[in-house]
This record gives structure tokens, sequence and C-alpha cells, in this order.
């Protein structure tokens, strides 16, 4: 008996624990990541597109943010081809991270809109040979306490 209630402890701290990294997987919209090349040669531009679809019964916001290329509302989850994370580059100049171009956008019951212009080698460093995972999340409110909607997963390979 007690070994029973050991192993349902340890499931649901397994469980709990699991939904701390990730808080939220269904929100009131959907996200779908995609790029229109699966192989990409080392140097080249990386450029992938996020779909936004409101699947709520209200408005949801849509608002973009870009900076260097990429939309910052979106937080982009990239693994290496050794499957650690890759961090985002540093910036020479941190305070130009500011100077963005903000578009207000909302998103009625059903709508979709796509953010195709994330040229994502930018911020992140894909210049090494292999397979790259990439994955989208964006906040359900400016408040990260409601956690975040995540994406699909893709794979990009960059080549020599």
């Amino acid at each position: 008996m007690r070994i029973l209630f050991f192993v349902l402890g340890f499931l649901a701290t397994l469980t709990l624990a699991a939904a701390q990294r990730s808080p939220s997987i269904t929100g009131p919209f959907q996200l779908t990541v995609s790029a229109d090349h699966a192989v990409v040669p080392s140097g080249q531009h990386i450029w992938v597109r996020v779909l936004m679809k409101n699947i709520s019964n209200g408005n949801v916001d849509c608002s973009k943010t870009y900076s260097n290329g990429i939309n910052l509302q979106f937080r982009f989850i990239i693994h290496a081809p050794d499957g650690n994370v890759i961090e985002k580059k540093q910036v020479p100049h941190p305070e130009l991270e500011d100077a963005a171009s903000f578009t207000p956008c909302t998103l009625a019951q059903n709508q979709s809109t796509e953010a195709e212009d994330n040229l994502i080698n930018r911020r992140f460093d894909m210049s090494l040979p292999g397979e790259y995972t990439i994955q989208v999340e964006r906040g359900i409110s400016a408040n990260e306490k409601d956690g975040f909607v995540k994406s699909n997963k893709i794979t990009i390979t960059v080549t020599q």
C-alpha cells in the first residue's frame, strides 16, 4: 500500500512539474509555424511563418512588434542539432532593441493572421550544419501567469 501511495505521489509530482514548464498548451488561439524551405544552406536567411488563429468566442489580441526582423510578441524556442536550446544572439547595442515597429491587431472569432517575415537566424545562430527544431509560443495575455500557447514544431536542416 505504501508503494502505491509513493508511486501515485511521484506521478502527481511529475504531472505538476510538467504543467509548470508549460503553463498552457491550449488557449484562445492556435499557433502554427511553417517555413518555405526545410533545407537551407548555411549562411542563407531562414524565414519562418507563424499563423495565429482565434479559436475563442471573443476577440483576441494579435498585435505585432517587429525589431531586427523578428516579431517580439513570439518567443522562439530553437533546438540545435545537439539538442540544446539556442539562446538569442547578443546584440551589440541593446539600447536599439527598443526601436521597434508596433502594429495593433485584433482577431475576431475564427479569424487568423500570418506573420511571415520572421528572420530567425538574425537573432539565433543557426550556422552549423544539422537539424534545428523550431517552436513558437505566445503569451495568452500580457500577464505571463496566464500561460503561453505553443505551436507545432518544425525541423529546418542547415547544410554546408
